[in-house]
């Protein structure tokens, strides 16, 4: 009996360090929810979820109304969870800071982070944002926008949700009229502004009185004129392996500058919000400018169908390259105690079919395919969308200050040649580098 009782007390110790152990194990796996297996029916016998107030902080403002339904349509589906927006426009940047360090905030906005490398570096560096690498939501985005928008050293730390582009918006009655068709090359498209000017038309209304305008038609010609050749180019330049002096670059000004030089003469002297208006007039042919402008466009109330298509290059392809800047982005506080939840919450806006109702909400243009707007105009600029790559003023080298639109203008005027303008910014470059 005594040995039956000591084999026994064995045994219970045993399976007392066996359970201990098998605990252990599971609190030391990812704890990241399976956010493929979400719509599954509940088990009514399961524990009742835990109370969670999740803060989501963004600076968009003017997307409260679509934002508030979402997130209500959200809370319906989780109810333990309620979200409170914290949207601050004035002082973002200050204030995200300070939420990522304290633990605040759980889902954040934040800038691509092409861009937020060199606005805010330690948020990288530092290592404030989750890592969302792996997760089945980021599939519904098109590949091209998880790029150096959404990765930093192999990690995929924020998704792109919004985008414009620089697009040629045209007139199709006037190209008709005038037997132009839509060009697909860059002989046909300088052709297409010649014959116009023919007829007695101006090719292209075009505002650069504030003076940042000018670099619209340069990111438009870029694309397929530079990037297509070399897609690398500018990380080459920010490591010294090409300078801005190169050919490659000497064409792509020259081939900008011969746009310029088919702009009105009084184009600088022109306000920028009054382009869309002459073109909506039908006083030119055609408008090179970002998306954004398709609403000025439409409210101008133009009297014939408006077109738009992407400046090719020398050869024509199927697969132009769109230019295009990111705006928000969601991420995910490193130091949020609701990770779970935060991760819910980017599943459940990035569904296709709540991604579509906040995009056409917000009135801009998708990271996600197949979408399809309200506005016929719109949806056309979707449609040249997915072979993207980031406006080339996004990628000048961090440091280098390089913001040269006043001479892009002087280029525009004659002032300055294509090399000379490509030497002034190659100085700014080596300024840093050397």
């Amino acid at each position: 009996m005594k040995k039956l009782m000591t084999l026994f007390m064995a045994l219970t110790v045993l399976f007392s360090i066996t359970a201990c152990k098998s605990g252990e194990d599971n609190a030391n796996e990812n704890t990241a929810p399976n956010l493929s297996s979400q719509n599954e029916t509940p088990d009514s016998n399961a524990p009742e979820k835990k109370d969670v107030t999740l803060s989501v902080m963004h600076w968009r403002v003017e997307d409260a109304e679509i934002m508030d339904e979402l997130i209500a349509d959200f809370q319906k589906e989780y109810p333990h969870i309620t979200v409170e927006i914290d949207s601050n426009s004035a002082n973002y940047t200050s204030a995200l800071s300070s939420r990522l360090t304290s633990g605040e905030a759980d889902v954040v906005a934040v800038d691509p982070l092409g861009q937020l490398i060199n606005k805010m570096p330690g948020v990288l560096t530092g290592n404030a944002l989750y890592d969302l690498t792996g997760q089945e939501f980021i599939s519904y985005y098109n590949p091209s926008t998880i790029d150096k928008n959404a990765i930093y050293e192999e990690k995929v730390l924020a998704i792109p949700a919004t985008l414009n582009t620089d697009v040629v918006f045209y007139n199709k009655d006037m190209f008709a009229e005038h037997g132009i068709e839509e060009p697909q090359t860059w002989d046909e498209f300088i052709e297409a502004a010649d014959k116009l000017a023919e007829a007695g038309i101006s090719p292209f209304a075009f505002g650069g009185k504030e003076g940042w305008p000018i670099n619209m038609p340069m990111l438009a010609v870029e694309a397929n004129n530079l990037r297509n050749l070399d897609k690398d180019f500018y990380t080459k330049v920010t490591h010294g392996e090409a300078k801005f002096t190169d050919q490659i670059f000497v064409d792509m000004l020259t081939k900008t500058q011969d746009l310029y030089s088919r702009f009105d003469e009084n184009a600088l002297g022109i306000a920028y919000g009054d382009a869309p208006i002459l073109f909506a007039q039908g006083k030119a042919g055609m408008m090179v400018d970002g998306s954004w402008m398709s609403l000025a466009i439409q409210d101008a109330e133009p009297q014939f169908e408006v077109g738009t298509f992407l400046i090719p290059g020398e050869k024509a392809t199927d697969k132009l390259i769109a230019p295009v800047k990111y705006g928000i982005c969601w991420a995910i506080n490193n130091k949020s105690q609701h990770v779970e939840e935060s991760l819910l919450f980017l599943d459940y806006i990035s569904r296709p079919e709540n991604y579509k109702r906040y995009i056409i909400g917000v009135e801009a243009l998708p990271t996600q395919d197949g979408i399809e707007f309200n506005d016929p105009l719109l949806t056309q600029i979707a449609k040249l969308l997915g072979n993207n790559v980031q406006f080339m003023d996004q990628l000048y080298p961090p440091g280098s200050g390089l913001d040269p639109w006043q001479t892009f203008q002087e280029m525009a005027v004659g002032i300055k040649t294509p090399e000379q303008v490509a030497q002034f910014m190659q100085d700014k470059v080596d300024a840093i580098q050397n």
